[in-house]
């Protein structure tokens, strides 16, 4: 069986110990397979400009059942 992902874009804080998961995340719901979605991935560009937020953009296996 084809292993099939989605892609997740997610909002991550920094509270001066560690980066922390803020609760916010966009998912492309579509599965699709891996390489699909790591080159979907490498197409974005990120321009974060604050030092205490950075978003994370990655493929995440799909729950096929």
């Amino acid at each position: 069986m084809i292993k099939l992902f989605v892609l997740v874009v997610s909002l991550w804080g920094y509270n001066g110990i560690e980066w922390v998961y803020v609760g916010n995340q966009m998912v492309l719901n579509n599965p699709i397979t891996k390489e699909e979605c790591e080159t979907m991935a490498n197409k974005w560009s990120k321009y974060e400009l604050n030092k205490y937020y950075r978003f994370s953009i990655e493929c995440i296996e799909a729950n096929n059942g």
